[in-house]
């Protein structure tokens, strides 16, 4: 089995990916349980399956993919 095969045997997507952060999400700290959280909230809702936003989707996305990154980590440095 080569390095590709590992990779491909890993490999999940959108709504399996989505269950797996769910189950993960309860022993995550700090700002990656922030993330988590607000992803499991709100991405399904802003994410149409065929792939097509309205105006007003679009908008929406775009402010929940700000609100997800604005979720930083504490510098301690």
């Amino acid at each position: 089995m080569n390095l590709e095969d590992l990779a491909a045997i890993h490999a999940i997507y959108n709504r399996q990916a989505l269950w797996l952060l769910a189950q993960v999400e309860p022993y995550l700290r700090g700002y990656k349980a922030g993330r988590a959280q607000l992803i499991l909230r709100d991405y399904l809702t802003l994410t149409p399956r065929n792939g097509k936003y309205t105006e007003k989707l679009q908008l929406a996305r775009e402010h929940f993919e700000t609100a997800v990154l604005g979720i930083k980590p504490i510098d301690n440095g």
